[in-house]
């Protein structure tokens, strides 16, 4: 049953790739368009949606890392407040003083 069921997707997907002509271009190496899956082509995307100017998206890739810097220096204080979270709740009273401190 599991088989039949491989084999019907395996064919539906067959169709379509030939009714798109995927087989000639489109895909990975094949020499046809490329879209990429990442953080840049997302970027891409993004800018082109916006129709921004050259001049505009280089602001727009700066201001992007210096956010993305921030986030990362973030990333130490939160570890060590969800440790401190953590460590208070897991008593069985909860003290005044402990969730004020995290």
């Amino acid at each position: 049953m599991l088989g039949f069921v491989v084999g019907i997707i395996r064919l539906v997907l067959l169709v379509g790739m030939v009714r798109r002509r995927h087989w000639r271009r489109g895909w990975p190496g094949a020499g046809g368009h490329r879209r990429g899956f990442g953080p840049r082509a997302v970027r891409r995307r993004v800018l082109q949606r916006l129709d921004t100017t050259p001049a505009q998206e280089k602001v727009f890739r700066d201001e992007a890392a210096t956010l993305w810097e921030a986030a990362r220096g973030l990333g130490g204080g939160l570890e060590a407040s969800g440790r401190d979270l953590a460590s208070a709740l897991r008593e069985k009273t909860l003290e005044r003083q402990k969730p004020e401190s995290v």
